[in-house]
Formats: C-alpha cells, sequence, structure tokens
C-alpha cells in the first residue's frame, strides 16, 4: 500500500502541470453541473482576462524582452563576479582551525545567495573512530563573544566529517573575527579526554578587498535577487554613464598657444549643438516609451486584480446565500 501510495506521489511530481489542468476541467465540469451561475462567472472572468491580455499583448511583450535583459546582465555580473572571487580569493568564505588534533573545524559563509547562510564543518583527524564528542564552538568580535555554536556527535568515522551547524546568519551574529573550541568530553578508541579547549583561528577583517564588497539589490537591507551587481555597478559607472556625459557635453577646440578663432570656435559650438539636438528627441522619445509602457502595465494589473476580486466576491455571495 505505503509502495502503491509512493508511485502515485512520484507520478503527480513528474506530471504535476498535467493534473493541474486535468483537475480545473474537472472542477470546471462539476462546477457547471452543480452550480451553472458559479460557472458563469469564472468563464466570463477567464475570457474577460484574455481580451486584457491581447489589448495588452504589445507592452506586455516589451516589458518581458527587457526583463529577459536585465536577467542575461544581471547572471553576467554575477559570473564575472564569481570568476574574480576563484581567481583571487579562492578561500574568502571558508576558514579552518589552525589546530587539526583531535577535530579540525571548518566555518563555511556563502553570502552569494539570496540569503546568506553559514555552515560549520567538524572533521575526524585522529586515527580511531570518534565514539562521541561533546562541546561548543565560540565566535568572538574584537573579544567580545557574539554567538557560539554547541554540538554533539556519535560514531564519526576517521578522516569523515558532520555539519553541526546551517543556517542563516543574523544581523547580530554577521560579524566576528575569532573563533575558539572547548570540548567537555571526547572519546575515540583509547583516546579520552574531558574539558580540552582548543585555539581555532584569529584573522583581522579587511574592508577594501573584493570578499568585503558584495553588491545586491536590496530592500529594507534585504537581498530580493541572488544576483551580485559590482560588474554592472562598473560598467555603468566607468564605461556607459562617462561616455552619455561625453556624449551630450558641449566640447569645444582651444589651444594653449593661441586663442582659437572665432569662426572656428562658432562652427564647433554648432556642431556640438546640431549632435545633441539630432539624438535628444530620440532619447526622449524611447524614455517616453518605457514610461508609459509602465504605466498601461500598471494599469492592467490593477484591472486584471479588480475583475478577479469582484469575481471572488460574487462567488462568495452565490455560495453563502
Amino acid at each position: 500500500m505505503d509502495n502503491y501510495i509512493y508511485e502515485i506521489w512520484k507520478s503527480l511530481k513528474k506530471h504535476k502541470w498535467l493534473y493541474i489542468i486535468f483537475s480545473i476541467i474537472i472542477g470546471l465540469y462539476l462546477i457547471k453541473t452543480k452550480q451553472y451561475l458559479i460557472y458563469e462567472i469564472i468563464i466570463s472572468t477567464a475570457l474577460l482576462s484574455y481580451e486584457m491580455f491581447t489589448e495588452n499583448m504589445v507592452p506586455m511583450l516589451f516589458l518581458l524582452v527587457l526583463v529577459i535583459i536585465c536577467y542575461i546582465l544581471l547572471k553576467v555580473s554575477d559570473t564575472e563576479f564569481n570568476k574574480l572571487l576563484e581567481r583571487h580569493y579562492p578561500d574568502y568564505n571558508k576558514w579552518d582551525s589552525k589546530g587539526v588534533y583531535p577535530i579540525k573545524i571548518r566555518v563555511i559563509e556563502d553570502n552569494r545567495g539570496s540569503e546568506s547562510i553559514r555552515e560549520v564543518v567538524i572533521y575526524n583527524e585522529l586515527k580511531d573512530s570518534i565514539e562521541t564528542i561533546k562541546g561548543k564552538i565560540d565566535f568572538y568580535n574584537d573579544r567580545k563573544r557574539v554567538f557560539y555554536v554547541p554540538f554533539e556527535i556519535s560514531d564519526l568515522d576517521v578522516h569523515r566529517s558532520e555539519r553541526v551547524y546551517h543556517d542563516s546568519i543574523k544581523k547580530s551574529e554577521y560579524s566576528w573575527d575569532e573563533f575558539n573550541i572547548k570540548i567537555e568530553f571526547i572519546k575515540a578508541g583509547e583516546y579520552e579526554k574531558e574539558n580540552l579547549k582548543l585555539f581555532g583561528v584569529k584573522f583581522y577583517r579587511t574592508h577594501f578587498l573584493i570578499l568585503n564588497k558584495f553588491n545586491y539589490l536590496r530592500i529594507f537591507g534585504r537581498k530580493i535577487l541572488p544576483f551580485e551587481i559590482s560588474w554592472l555597478k562598473e560598467k555603468w559607472f566607468r564605461s556607459i554613464l562617462p561616455r552619455i556625459k561625453w556624449h551630450f557635453r558641449l566640447r569645444t577646440l582651444y589651444s594653449i598657444e593661441k586663442s582659437l578663432p572665432t569662426r572656428d570656435f562658432i562652427k564647433d559650438v554648432l556642431k556640438n549643438l546640431l549632435r545633441i539636438v539630432i539624438s535628444l528627441p530620440f532619447i526622449l522619445v524611447i524614455l517616453w516609451f518605457i514610461i508609459m509602457t509602465f504605466i498601461k502595465m500598471a494599469n492592467f494589473i490593477y484591472n486584471l486584480v479588480e475583475l478577479w476580486i469582484m469575481s471572488f466576491v460574487e462567488i462568495i455571495v452565490i455560495v453563502f446565500q
């Protein structure tokens, strides 16, 4: 019976969209036979929604292309940043304890996703399997303990490891510069110790290296997308923005040794003005089109949500009559 249920669950996971479509069709059929008025509301709402989609097809396609372009740029930015990290700072996100006897501690922090994650792993460096070990890892920032990770492990084989902590990094626990290990009890074959203190690692955090320059799109301090944007910011401020400023700046020829003739000066100014006058309307048209697209899409989403809310209210009224 359990195997049969498991096979059904596997089939549902593999073909979930087919089952969803099938369930919707069956649901509509049952509603049509039992509650025809509700069926009419659902169908009419769906047809109106489709009509609204078709009327806004052009801005929707434009917005879709814009989203795809933004996604590609963000993905490239994240890839380029990760290449730079691997090339210059291969161990930027992990710290190993200096002492490796009887155990080694590794702390790993990943700041590249939508959420910063910290992981703590214990390695058995003895010649025997660890039957049992209990203790904690204290983390300090400027000699003040900011958090600790307790652990208790049984049956850890030789040269094997076990993850004892894996969680998102809290704001109060983000900064640290030292960790040490306290073992309450450890037993591995004939090796047995109590109240053992081990030195972990102490380092000085720098503030000008690449590992301290993670840039993400944030709202109220929280990452909204898992893409590092340092590459995009650099391209914008070092390549694109200077070219835009250069294009719209009135450049004039000059000579250090002698003043520029009035005729040449006027000619150069007129040439620069002509370049700006020709390009500015083109840019304004593009900006106007983008703004109008977002306004139309906002209006479309508002009308669509309003339509479905009103339909839902009508269905609720019919059900509870």
